[in-house]
């Protein structure tokens, strides 16, 4: 009798254990690879650089824009200079939240929506006449997304990092995004960053 009420127990508990692997909704059964994750990056990123977007409303922080393949997204945030002795310092704050926002990125169509949503923010700071500066900046946020009939939530910490090339006429630097995105520890090339605007 003791026995069977033991593997009775055993029984209900695996069952239960089966039931909440089943109904986590962090782990996808087929979650993005690296590369599908940084065309969601870049995706995202070109969402936000968007210099001539389909503008559908305005908010008392920022604006309600249209996303290329339906959709939108809020961006709120802005920009805030500032100008100490020989010293500029130019900061970038925005925040995206897309609500059933859909864009092409590397060949994928994604659509994304905000858990509740994603924020990048970049400090310049430049010293006399280009004689020095620095870049740093991140990107962290959570975001809901579907892919191919696939579906997960994705969550970003990464971190910019940049080395200053001055070997032109004007100072440049190239930026790397590093951290953690989609339960992956991942490296993105950020691509050029003017920081003489």
């Amino acid at each position: 009798m003791m026995r069977r009420q033991r593997l009775t127990l055993l029984g209900i508990f695996l069952a239960g254990a089966l039931v909440a692997c089943e109904d986590d909704p962090t782990e996808p059964e087929f979650p993005l690879t690296e590369s599908e994750a940084e065309a969601l990056f870049l995706g995202m990123r070109t969402l936000a650089a968007d210099t001539m977007p389909t503008i559908i409303s305005l908010t008392p922080t920022g604006v309600v824009v249209a996303c290329p393949l339906g959709g939108q997204v809020t961006a709120s945030g802005g920009f805030v200079e500032e100008v100490v002795g020989d010293t500029a310092r130019l900061v970038t704050d925005f925040t995206l939240t897309p609500d059933g926002c859909g864009f092409g990125s590397s060949g994928l169509e994604f659509t994304v929506t905000g858990n509740p949503s994603v924020r990048d923010r970049m400090v310049i700071t430049i010293i006399g006449i280009f004689e020095e500066f620095l870049i740093e900046g991140e990107t962290t946020g959570t975001l809901d997304w579907e892919l191919d009939g696939r579906t997960g939530t994705c969550m970003m910490d990464l971190q910019l990092s940049v080395v200053p090339d001055f070997s032109g006429n004007e100072p440049v630097a190239n930026g790397t995004y590093a951290g953690m995105m989609c339960g992956l520890e991942v490296s993105f090339d950020a691509g050029s960053i003017d920081p003489g605007g």
